[in-house]
């Protein structure tokens, strides 16, 4: 159940998040029951908007984040917010600092470049097909096809679209 269910949240587009919930049906009707009633757009990657490059789906920043301001909650509205503002600043800015040393060699963090590689490395089984300047087909080895635009940085995969990290589709 639970390998389907993050299957079913793992899908990037509206057709595969469909075949994975009538695969999770077949599994427990219950469940899917169940998971109709929550809204897509706040569990499964189909439904997340494109604009934030952010494809995570567990919300552990929030109970962390909810643990350093338990200090802050205890003042008034305009204390609480500043105490906010202070703590977000510092926190993003000891973050820029710590990447800045670290990885001062490299244009990317390695987890980035990591999932380039792996792209990368997948890339080798598709076949790009030009259709224009921008624009190309991708086949890939079972028989899917996806639709790359260059300049638009977009893939019917949508995973490029979601995490501004290029798909297999898009470097092949």
């Amino acid at each position: 159940m639970r390998r389907a269910l993050w299957k079913a949240a793992k899908a990037t587009t509206l057709a595969k998040f469909s075949t994975k919930m009538r695969e999770l049906a077949e599994i427990d009707i219950e469940v899917a029951k169940w998971l109709g009633t929550k809204q897509p757009i706040e569990w499964t990657r189909s439904h997340f908007r494109t604009f934030s490059k952010c494809d995570m789906l567990l919300n552990n920043i929030c109970e962390s984040f909810n643990s350093k301001i338990l200090h802050a909650r205890e003042e008034h509205i305009v204390g609480l917010m500043e105490s906010l503002r202070h703590y977000v600043m510092t926190r993003l800015q000891q973050n820029r600092d710590m990447a800045k040393s670290k990885w001062k060699k490299l244009k990317f963090c390695p987890r980035i470049m990591k999932r380039v590689k792996k792209n990368m490395d997948m890339a080798t089984q598709c076949f790009p097909i030009k259709s224009n300047d921008d624009d190309y087909v991708v086949g890939c080895p079972y028989g899917e096809t996806y639709c790359v635009n260059i300049k638009e940085r977009m893939c019917t995969c949508r995973k490029w679209d979601l995490t501004g990290i290029p798909c297999c589709h898009a470097i092949s």
